[in-house]
């Protein structure tokens, strides 16, 4: 953070859980240090919020808005929602997943229904528009794991799917789009 008088704190102890930021600045000034604790609410190319600090002994606090400068930036995209794509099995029927995806800053939870048959999401990230998740799923007595890579483009995932089932692995293209309720 640069401060009016043109010198640069580092932030330190950042968080964003939603659209709640949080984070502090230690500033030195003339061979004293003193802490800011910001707290805000990120939208679009704004964050408005209040921060506290202590002068002369006592608790203070005071409003503070940043805003994006430069180019805007594409807004950060939500994963959140269903997502459905399709395909054919090697015995020639066609299935129609639905992904039930909740994003959480980098973390990805969530589902994975076939049919009636609903599977967890596991060790899903993302990362700018790249997302990748795991799903494990039984078949025919069998477990495997099913290893999803794409990246997101508003309403559009498209990506890769490894499976490893009956020891062959297997590398599928997918497409998912979003579901509108």
């Amino acid at each position: 953070m640069i401060s009016g008088r043109n010198t640069e704190s580092a932030i330190q102890d950042a968080a964003l859980k939603g659209d709640a930021i949080s984070f502090q600045v230690v500033r030195e000034r003339d061979g004293n240090k003193f802490t800011q604790n910001y707290h805000g609410t990120v939208s679009a190319d704004t964050i408005k919020g209040k921060m506290e600090f202590g002068r002369d002994g006592q608790a203070r606090s005071r409003e503070w808005v940043a805003k994006r400068q430069g180019a805007p930036a594409k807004a950060a995209a939500s994963v959140n929602g269903k997502w459905k794509y399709s395909f054919t099995t090697g015995g020639g029927q066609t299935l129609e997943p639905v992904l039930d995806l909740k994003q959480e800053g980098e973390k990805l939870t969530g589902t994975m229904k076939v049919n009636d048959r609903e599977s967890a999401i596991s060790d899903g990230k993302i990362t700018g528009s790249e997302i990748s998740f795991n799903v494990l799923r039984e078949r025919d007595g069998q477990t495997f794991t099913s290893k999803y890579a794409g990246k997101y483009d508003g309403d559009v995932i498209k990506g890769k799917i490894n499976s490893n089932f009956g020891g062959t692995d297997r590398t599928f293209d997918f497409e998912a789009k979003r579901q509108k309720d």
